[in-house]
């Protein structure tokens, strides 16, 4: 829902995407902030004061920020250039692809389920793909100009002459 609304609202205002992250960047931080505050900054500051946090701890929190700043920043760059429903075509792909990379590197077991829930993912995309590669070759069929010529047969009925073009 967000991609389609972003995609609507950057349309609308002609916004730039950066622009548009930085708001609702600003407004995810004054509504979630207390949220935060009450039920974990509670417990991670005493986890802190007994020490079983390392330094590392804050570096893995920075470098997660940045990653998630960075993702959301590609993500509002794409949905500017893209339509709502190839953004979400493409995040399926990439779900589809860390779904099935963690189960390879964690050796996760699998059960017929999620088998057939990764089938059906994939399946679905290669329906939506191979349907708009139609819909595209069909397009392309019809704005092309003709490869042959017709004839066209020219009466002068003056001196009876029949003149082919």
């Amino acid at each position: 829902m967000l991609n389609i609304f972003s995609k609507k609202f950057l349309n609308i205002t002609k916004m730039s995407p950066m622009y548009l992250l930085s708001l609702l960047s600003q407004y995810s931080l004054i509504f979630f902030f207390p949220i935060w505050f009450f039920f974990d900054f509670i417990q991670f500051y005493e986890t802190l004061i007994e020490k079983r946090i390392t330094s590392w701890v804050f570096v893995y929190l920075i470098f997660d920020g940045f990653l998630c700043f960075a993702q959301n920043l590609i993500a509002f760059i794409l949905i500017s250039k893209v339509s709502p429903l190839t953004y979400s075509i493409a995040n399926v792909t990439k779900r589809i692809s860390v779904i099935i990379l963690s189960i390879i590197a964690f050796r996760n077991a699998i059960t017929f389920t999620n088998i057939f829930g990764i089938n059906l993912a994939i399946f679905g995309l290669f329906a939506y793909n191979k349907f708009k590669y139609d819909e595209r070759i069909e397009k392309e069929k019809q704005t092309q100009l003709p490869l042959h010529h017709n004839t066209v047969i020219v009466n002068n009925h003056q001196n009876n002459k029949v003149t082919f073009y």
